[in-house]
């Protein structure tokens, strides 16, 4: 995996002002316990520090990519995803086990048909997967949490240079 840390990458959420200590907001060791209770399943340390710093508000790191990846989405993913494909495609259902197993846990979704997923099997860190709910298929697209992170945060740090967030902004009286 590779050699940037996730306290590298929080470091640099706050140097560029993306997730700052104002702007995020973490899970309670109680809401962490929740999600592995729920899924069974203990969480990689590099997701669970994640969480822990900024699982329920991390600032602007997902907005310019428009992706359900906050705490409260991901507590309901791992199971609403597949409750999504039996209704939309029951004869495929049954292959579901193949492509999401038990320690999956899905970390974030634009929609049905695409989602990403980190296994729970390793203590430290865990690749990323795209999940296609419609075709369904697998595909791993970053060596770890870390790594996905720092993508995200390249595409907020971008949207941050070319202006994106400025369409949002609410005149002031000196506008």
């Amino acid at each position: 995996m590779g050699s940037r840390t996730i306290e590298q990458f929080i470091d640099r959420c706050e140097m560029t002002a993306i997730a700052g200590p104002i702007s995020r907001v973490g899970c309670s060791v109680d809401e962490i316990r929740a999600l592995e209770t729920k899924y069974n399943i203990t969480l990689p340390r590099t997701y669970r520090v994640f969480l822990e710093t900024m699982g329920k508000s991390p600032g602007r790191l997902f907005h310019a990519l428009q992706v359900h990846a906050n705490y409260t989405d991901v507590l309901e993913l791992t199971a609403e995803i597949p409750r999504q494909i039996k209704l939309e495609n029951p004869d495929r259902y049954t292959e579901l086990a193949r492509f999401l197993p038990a320690d999956a846990l899905i970390v974030a979704s634009w929609d049905l048909d695409a989602n990403l997923l980190i296994r729970c099997d390793r203590a430290d860190d865990s690749p990323v997967w795209y999940f296609d709910g419609h075709n369904l298929s697998v595909t791993e697209c970053h060596e770890s949490v870390v790594e996905w992170l720092y993508d995200c945060l390249w595409h907020a740090e971008d949207a941050v240079k070319s202006g994106w967030y400025d369409q949002w902004k609410r005149p002031t009286s000196n506008d």
